[in-house]
């Protein structure tokens, strides 16, 4: 599997894609994380990033005793990434390259990331945690009759989703058939790029017809985007006029759609004002399952259902207890787990090339087994550790 994945595109950075690479295990795994910049004059000054932390790859894949042409294997996807022009052309504010055995994936984040350039036996996911719907993404969905723009959000990052490259109707006229389009009182006229253009007089029966044609197009669209979005997960906020957000609400089966939305005519609006428009309406949405989490360690500290003890944690989410974990930022532990032995070495630094990244461990056997993760500040742990666990039973 070799894929470019971008958390401003859709199907990308989900739960789902997250949890197929936490089950990715091997004798060798790399994981690089670069901060990058989006606007640069010179793009290749985003790739010196990733040349560094290619140099200490080598290293450490040296250390674990692989042959070069072995190593060559790892290596080999970071250098042609290094080199590719076009590539680098296109970065957000972050990162994320990693590479096994038979495939790689690289994810652009919108949100910067620490550097990192690591060789464990798995993924290294915790910069990857803030991209998944719970913490921090969305989608705004603006409406109007001229024009749909989906656009893919954070609270830093804001980028259009090409709705005709994946077949759903971003104009009227590209949903609906010329016959659809006729009326006595409804004429098409050239528009942009030798499309056409409804012109809807809104008078006497052509605003009943006008209303029939825009809710069939509302009913298209909201087809497309419930296929686009159905495994997603993340907030949908609406913006545009009142009717027209409503027309669309009876037509979408998606769950994720917020009852807020921003009102008014979109057209005109920047994408960028459109982020900020949306943002107080849905960063409570975004927060709360990572505010449940807190609390419920709170409530259940001292029962055996809050875990804050690195041995337990492990053990814990290797048996699938692990229903939310909590990760203190840039946490990391030593050594070396097994279910059937328990923990068999736990130091504050590397004394080993084969000694694992234990926080990572955690956060990959609690992704396998379909729990969530999350990364707080220390500050904002409910445990002095680096790792609390609240668990199913």
């Amino acid at each position: 599997m070799s894929e470019l994945l971008e958390a401003t595109s859709p199907k990308a950075l989900t739960p789902a894609v997250l949890r197929s690479l936490a089950g990715i295990t091997g004798t060798a795994v790399v994981s690089v994380a670069i901060p990058t910049q989006r606007a640069t004059a010179e793009p290749q000054q985003n790739a010196l990033g990733l040349k560094s932390a290619t140099q200490r790859i080598e290293q450490q894949l040296a250390q674990r005793g692989l042959e070069p042409h072995a190593a060559g294997r790892y290596t080999g996807v970071l250098e042609r990434l290094q080199a590719d022009e076009v590539f680098w052309g296109h970065q957000l504010h972050g990162l994320c390259v990693i590479v096994w055995d038979d495939g790689w994936r690289a994810v652009r984040l919108p949100y910067p990331v620490e550097a990192r350039a690591v060789v464990d036996t798995r993924p290294h996911l915790q910069p990857l945690l803030p991209g998944v719907a719970e913490q921090g993404m969305f989608y705004v969905l603006a409406l109007s009759q001229r024009h749909v723009r989906l656009l893919r959000a954070s609270s830093v990052d804001v980028a259009p989703v090409d709705l005709s490259g994946l077949g759903i109707p971003a104009r009227i006229e590209d949903a609906l058939p010329d016959e659809d389009l006729q009326s006595p009182q409804l004429h098409a006229r050239s528009g942009g790029a030798g499309g056409r253009m409804a012109i809807f007089h809104g008078h006497g029966d052509s605003g009943e017809f006008e209303r029939q044609i825009l809710d069939k197009y509302l009913r298209e669209l909201a087809r497309g985007i419930d296929d686009l979005l159905a495994d997603d997960g993340r907030p949908l906020v609406l913006a545009g006029v009142e009717e027209v957000c409503a027309q669309f609400r009876e037509h979408t089966g998606l769950r994720t759609v917020l009852a807020d939305e921003v009102s008014g005519n979109p057209d005109d609006a920047l994408d960028a004002e459109l982020r900020d428009a949306a943002w107080p309406l849905v960063e409570p949405v975004l927060r709360r399952p990572l505010e449940d989490t807190v609390e419920r360690f709170e409530a259940h500290h001292g029962t055996g259902l809050a875990l804050a003890d690195l041995p337990e944690v492990l053990m814990s989410a290797a048996m699938g207890r692990v229903a939310s974990l909590l990760v203190r930022s840039g946490a990391e532990r030593w050594g070396r787990f097994e279910q059937t032995e328990g923990l068999m070495a736990d130091r504050a630094q590397r004394q080993d090339p084969g000694d694992e990244n234990l926080v990572e461990q955690a956060i990959a056997l609690v992704l396998d087994r379909g729990g969530h993760a999350y990364v707080l500040e220390a500050d904002a742990m409910p445990a002095d550790a680096d790792l609390a666990a609240v668990c199913r039973y």
